[in-house]
């Protein structure tokens, strides 16, 4: 009887994360209220922190933000709190985040996940400088793999 608990893998217990929501230009918690006032009437309870990204020395792809469902966080990359990254951008992608929680993943063709499908992309226009906001972010993602 022993033998098969073996199989069974006890079900992970949720960690603690330490939340670093003060930046040094942006404060996360701040943002986070006001998008969640302006866009999704207060309703969100989700955690916010900065997280840092190593930069590997092939970068395939620069991770601005993400959202985790389990633990309803959501973590934005600690490069953005820069004087020179305004205000608008942090915003935009903070509500980007929130919109995973509020739109989740479906299966879109062929039975494959789709985490950016049709109707989150037509509410992710919604954010008040959407085309500001994508137009920084070429910018920035061009700044960041220049760096390395």
């Amino acid at each position: 009887m022993f033998g098969l608990l073996r199989f069974f893998k006890p079900r992970k217990r949720e960690q603690s994360v330490s939340l670093y929501p003060q930046g040094n230009h942006h404060h996360l918690e701040d943002i986070f209220r006001r998008v969640n006032a302006e866009y999704f009437e207060g309703k969100l309870n989700l955690k916010i922190t900065w997280f840092k990204r190593r930069f590997s020395t092939t970068p395939r792809r620069v991770i601005l933000g993400s959202y985790h469902f389990r633990s309803e966080l959501i973590r934005i990359n600690s490069y953005l709190d820069q004087p020179h990254i305004p205000l608008y951008f942090v915003e935009y992608i903070v509500y980007h985040e929130a919109l995973h929680h509020v739109l989740p993943p479906v299966k879109g063709k062929r039975g494959k996940r789709s985490i950016h499908h049709p109707e989150f992309k037509s509410r992710e226009k919604a954010f008040k400088d959407y085309l500001l906001a994508k137009e920084f972010s070429k910018q920035i993602k061009n700044q960041l793999f220049k760096i390395r």
